[in-house]
């Protein structure tokens, strides 16, 4: 798993997450498009099972995208 929206779908979905997390399942499906907080990574890790090093893989693939448009 090398992209957010698929460690959002090996965690049980946005719908899951969100309730894991604390947050609006908007606020989820954000992260596909701006990149996981990482006081949120614990969460996506233990649910999807993804490591440390994928999550942030993930992560840094989404935020230099940000910063090249």
């Amino acid at each position: 798993m090398e992209r957010i929206p698929d460690i959002i779908r090996a965690a049980g979905g946005a719908e899951a997450v969100a309730v894991e997390a604390g947050v609006t399942v908007h606020a989820v499906q954000k992260w596909a498009r701006k990149g996981v907080p990482d006081w949120h990574w614990p969460t996506l890790m233990k649910l999807s099972g993804v490591s440390l090093e994928q999550m942030f893989g993930a992560n840094q693939q989404i935020r230099a995208k940000g910063e090249a448009a």
